[in-house]
């Protein structure tokens, strides 16, 4: 069933080349939308990824500018006007998005047993079924009575986000491949109502509309061309927007992995583990099929993959920021599951910190970097033939193109390599060290931390294997000299402390609060094993810059 006729909450408006009222300029929207789900969440509302509304918005050099805002449970709002500046376009999506919000919490919107047998009738008579359809879950509006009474008490904009996951599988196409598979609808039903739409289901499906283009060359665009207009023609209605956005998302992943990727579903599609040795060394081996541009057709990678042991120091600490003046130590079990490549020629940083037989990570190679993510959430069903996996190849940049500032320089390195006093304990390594202290602010800890349900070890996972990544390129064979770069500490910041304000994310005087900050932090002394050389700031905010009494998002 497709509730996009549902009867959202539009302002109405004359139309005019930029049309807005003042509503927005005597009521800040924006923050208004942001305290009516944290008052919701504050009264017990069960919100599973937290009360943090995401704005996006869409690339664009000149007016009309378009904004999206999704909600807390994961509804989709946007831009319903012309808006001649970003800021505007977000305010608009704002407004709808706190409209239907307050019109969400009315009884009328709640699923009752009169809403049901209205809406089953009129799903009736849409379709033109029998009467005792509607009482045979076999059916498709028997399927849907039970999904309405399954979620009778709820409002109907967490009904729409449920409902979403299942237009998603009919527009796909995969409600009928598991029909044909003899699964029943209350199988599937019961199966998909408590499943979350997420990365892997994403990927899944674009993987489903890559082997349709190489099928049916000119499918995809075609698809991608109509569900862009779905998308239009429904933000200017004013209409919940999640399941077409999410279609034309997973078509713009599909799209994306076509035009950048040389290479065929058939050739990514494992990573298989083929050895293992050395029974001392818990090393990684695999091998799996690419397209390199040099020659222009598929050669294996084989990869020889080892722990990381230099990624962290003996004395790491993870603290986290409990509220504005006190921190405390977290004991998590560490795991070591971030490896490097082990042999010349080919760099790689990978993770396997979610499954043993699932990697994450990069591989260099030639002039190219290959992306990679497995693709099934499952990875157990697949343990004989490999696990299925993306290797998307995205072409490398000239090394021309990088700017000098983004590498130390020969005698920032000799400062930092200096050894006037002796270490107190043993190195991991022999090679040249820069040791880290890592922070990772209130903003991004709200971005991220509901992405893994409030686990702080795995958002602690998530942060090591981006820095494997980035000791990864210090040992790329042009640099001549490997670096290793060891964290010491790394500071979870749940709550932003009262001693490192951040400005709202304006660059100036956020560096200045940080180096402050981590100078008062830091031991003093080199010799003592929690110092650490570089302080790094990981922020969840847009950083800015005020030029010419203007202020700019162009910071860098």
């Amino acid at each position: 069933m497709v509730l996009s006729d549902l009867p959202w909450v539009r302002p109405s408006s004359a139309h005019s080349e930029y049309q807005h009222d003042d509503y927005s300029m005597r009521v800040n929207v924006v923050e208004a939308l942001q305290e009516f789900w944290q008052m919701k969440q504050a009264r017990g509302a069960d919100l599973r990824n937290g009360a943090l509304v995401i704005y996006e918005s869409v690339p664009s050099s000149s007016p009309p500018y378009i904004c999206y805002v999704t909600l807390p449970g994961g509804s989709c709002f946007g831009s319903f006007q012309n808006c001649p500046t970003k800021a505007e376009a977000r305010r608009s999506a704002a407004k709808i998005a706190l409209m239907n919000s307050v019109f969400n919490e009315h009884p009328s919107r709640r699923i009752s047993d009169e809403f049901i047998e209205k809406a089953v009738n009129e799903a009736r008579a849409s379709f033109k079924g029998e009467l005792e359809e509607a009482d045979n879950p076999k059916t498709g509006i028997g399927a849907f009575r039970f999904m309405l009474e399954a979620n009778k008490g709820r409002t109907m904009l967490e009904f729409q986000e449920l409902m979403t996951v299942f237009q998603l599988l009919h527009w796909n196409g995969s409600l009928k491949a598991m029909r044909e598979r003899q699964c029943s609808r209350q199988e599937v039903v019961a199966h998909y109502s408590n499943r979350a739409l997420d990365d892997d289901m994403r990927s899944q499906m674009a993987l489903d509309w890559i082997a349709r283009e190489q099928e049916n060359a000119g499918a995809l665009g075609r698809e991608l061309n109509q569900a862009e207009r779905e998308l239009e023609a429904a933000r200017l209605a004013g209409r919940e927007l999640r399941f077409p956005k999410e279609k034309k998302d997973i078509l713009m992943l599909a799209h994306t992995q076509i035009a950048g990727l040389d290479c065929n579903k058939e050739h990514f599609r494992n990573i298989k583990n083929v050895s293992n040795s050395d029974k001392n060394e818990p090393n990684q081996n695999y091998l799996f099929t690419a397209f390199i541009r040099v020659v222009h057709h598929i050669l294996p990678v084989s990869l020889k993959l080892r722990p990381n042991k230099n990624l962290l120091a003996p004395t790491f600490t993870v603290y986290k920021q409990i509220d504005d003046d006190w921190r405390e130590p977290l004991f998590l079990q560490n795991r070591n599951c971030h490896y490097m490549q082990h042999g010349a020629g080919v760099v790689a940083a990978l993770s396997n910190c979610n499954h043993p037989h699932t990697m994450n990570g990069f591989v260099l190679v030639d002039n190219s970097t290959l992306l990679i993510q497995p693709v099934t959430s499952e990875p157990d069903n697949y343990a004989e033939q490999g696990v299925p996996h993306v290797v998307q190849r995205v072409p490398g940049a000239s090394v021309h193109a990088v700017p000098d500032v983004l590498m130390p320089v020969a005698t920032d390195l000799q400062n930092i390599f200096q050894d006037d006093v002796k270490p107190i304990y043993k190195r991991a390594t022999k090679q040249p060290t820069v040791e880290l202290g890592l922070f990772f602010d209130a903003a991004a800890y709200q971005i991220f931390s509901p992405y893994f349900n409030g686990d702080d070890a795995k958002l602690r996972d998530m942060i090591l294997a981006y820095m494997n990544g980035v000791q990864a390129l210090y040992h790329h064979p042009s640099l001549g000299q490997p670096l290793d770069l060891v964290l010491v500490r790394l500071d979870l910041l749940k709550h932003q402390p009262s001693d490192l304000p951040h400005y709202n994310g304006e660059r100036g005087k956020l560096l200045d609060s940080f180096c402050n900050y981590n100078a008062m932090h830091n031991p003093k002394e080199d010799s003592k094993p929690d110092h650490w050389d570089i302080g790094l700031y990981i922020s969840g905010l847009d950083f800015f810059a005020y030029e010419n009494g203007r202020k700019s998002g162009v910071t860098m």
